[in-house]
This record gives structure tokens, C-alpha cells and sequence, in this order.
């Protein structure tokens, strides 16, 4: 059984001037447990909105839903509280996601006792997942407030909060965004380290592309609110076969800026009737134009979205 499983869940925005925004068109996400999951994709591409539709922040338009095996769509309020215990989110920004007047120990003492099972002693509790995350001692923390930390430490504080409702699945936003090269290390090695001991899986979205590669099992790519690629990080990051995973890869930073041909990131208003990256794609050829690719699959464990794939 799958931790989460989303299948075919679409959304669309209707602005003021009656236009709609596909923001996610239908698509499919299965994690298992112990399984990290990387959301790739540039600003605007459908990240966030998919993630709000796996924390239930948001419901799809159409396509369900399932946490442990369960139809959220289809729980009543009370059930959906305590059903949405397995899963807990890490924001980009963790200071405007702590309440400035609340202390460290109110905040995760407030998260213990939302669980099922209740916890005999919540602070010593507290304590021992803040020493988890590498707040230690943990009892010094309790008294003090989210503002008085550092930045790193305050993303340990937001993976400590979603650690305390014991979750299964940790959807983590752009969580490295705002924090230097060493504190990124950090960060994921914490993540990777509470996925080996407490079996947790993660759905950790990002815009870079390098991250993914090596922290990830498997990859999901996407374009526009379209999912244009997935498979096994290591099988799609060294052979990608979608020529925007390709663009992604060519533009992480290099030092031989000189060998990199630049032409490949114009960017035009495109045709989204047919393939919704042909007007971006050096490879796209007159079936680009005549034909709307599905997301076939190309290898085993591995999907992509592109005629020529």
C-alpha cells in the first residue's frame, strides 16, 4: 500500500478577467514508504499547487486522492483530522510559518498532542525531537522563540514541528530556497538520516535539478502544470529523455559558461493544444505541432511525455 497516491488530480484557477489558469492538468503521484520523491520543475511549472493538493490544502478540481489507502475526498471532518496526521509539511519560508509570540516548547508541545496516541510527558517529548534534528540540548530551546534562532536552525525547527505529529510522508516546499551551500548540506543529510531511521518518505519539491540527483529515488518533471517526465532519479538525471529535462540539466551552473548554447532558452507564448513544450524544444519536428504526446512508458519504471523519446 502507498503512503500517497494521487491519480489524475487536475486544478485550474479562475482569475478576475474570467481566464482560466491550468495549474496542474491531470496527473499521477505514488510514494511509498521510505521513498523520497523530487518535484522538479521551474517557477510557474505547477510544484506548489500539487503539493497543496497532496496536504488537502487545496481539493482537484477532478482525480482522487488516497492517503494509506483511504479516499481523502470521501472522509468526514473528523476522520480527515486524524487521517492527516501521516502527512506534514516543511515550508520554504520557516519564519512566517511560526507564530512570533509562541514559544519553541508551545509550538511542538501544541503538534504532540494532536496524536492519535496520546504521549505521557509532551515536553520530554519535545526535547527529544529537537536533540533528533540537531537542536541540541533540546531543553534549551523549549523557552525560547523561532525569531531568536538562525536560519538553518529554524529549518530544523519546521522539520521538528512535522516530526512531532509522527508522520509517514513529510511534503517539504522548496525547503533549501533561502540557505547558503553548507546549511543545504545540512538539511539533507537531516532528511536522508530520519528517512533511514524512522522510515519516513518525503515529497521534496525543487527547482534545482542537481538536488534531486543526488538525494532522490525518483523524479518527477514538470512543465506548465504538466508532468513530462518520471522514473528512477538516477536513470532520468543521467539519461533524460524529455528535451526540458534536458534544458534543466544545461542550465545548472557551470564555469565553462563559453560552451553552453545559450538559444535554447528563449521563451515564447506557447500553443499548449498540442506538445506544450514544442516551442521551446531545438528537437521538435512538424508531429510537435500536430499531435498532443501522452506520457508513455519508455523503459521499465520510467514515463516521459515527448514523440521523439
Amino acid at each position: 500500500m502507498k503512503i500517497l497516491e494521487m491519480t489524475a488530480v487536475s486544478r485550474t484557477y479562475v482569475l478576475r478577467n474570467g481566464e482560466k489558469v491550468e495549474a496542474v492538468k491531470p496527473a499521477d503521484v505514488k510514494i511509498g514508504k521510505g521513498e523520497i520523491v523530487a518535484l522538479v520543475g521551474e517557477s510557474g511549472s505547477g510544484k506548489s499547487t500539487l503539493a497543496k493538493l497532496a496536504l488537502a490544502l487545496e481539493k482537484p478540481d477532478e482525480g482522487a486522492v488516497m492517503l494509506c489507502g483511504e479516499n481523502i475526498g470521501n472522509m468526514t471532518r473528523s476522520e480527515f483530522r486524524r487521517k492527516r496526521l501521516a502527512i506534514q509539511p516543511v515550508f520554504q519560508d520557516p519564519t512566517a510559518a511560526f507564530n512570533p509570540r509562541r514559544s519553541i516548547g508551545s509550538v511542538l508541545e501544541e503538534a504532540i498532542g494532536c496524536r492519535i496516541e496520546a504521549t505521557a510527558d509532551p515536553e520530554a517529548t519535545a526535547v527529544d525531537i529537537l536533540n533528533k534534528v540537531g537542536l541540541s540540548p533540546g531543553a534549551s530551546y523549549l523557552k525560547r522563540f523561532p525569531h531568536e534562532l538562525s536560519g538553518g536552525q529554524r529549518q530544523r525547527l519546521g522539520i521538528a514541528r512535522a516530526l512531532a505529529a509522527m508522520p509517514k510522508l513529510i511534503v517539504a516546499d522548496e525547503p533549501l530556497s533561502g540557505a547558503d551551500v553548507s546549511i543545504r548540506g545540512q538539511i539533507l543529510n537531516l532528511l536522508l538520516e530520519l528517512r533511514d531511521e524512522l522510515g519516513l518518505a518525503l515529497l521534496f519539491i525543487t527547482h534545482d535539478i542537481s538536488i534531486a540527483e543526488a538525494f532522490a529515488d525518483r523524479v518527477i518533471v514538470m512543465y506548465r502544470g504538466t508532468v513530462v517526465e518520471e522514473g528512477p532519479a538516477s536513470d532520468v538525471l543521467s539519461r533524460p529523455s524529455h528535451p526540458y529535462t534536458k534544458l534543466l540539466q544545461a542550465a545548472i551552473p557551470s564555469v565553462e559558461l563559453s560552451d553552453r548554447d545559450l538559444s535554447r532558452f528563449v521563451v515564447e507564448k506557447p500553443d499548449i493544444a498540442n506538445c506544450c513544450f514544442h516551442h521551446r524544444c531545438a528537437s521538435a519536428t512538424a508531429g510537435c505541432l500536430e499531435a498532443k504526446p501522452s506520457l508513455r512508458k519508455i523503459s521499465e519504471g520510467r514515463r516521459s511525455r515527448c514523440l521523439n523519446a
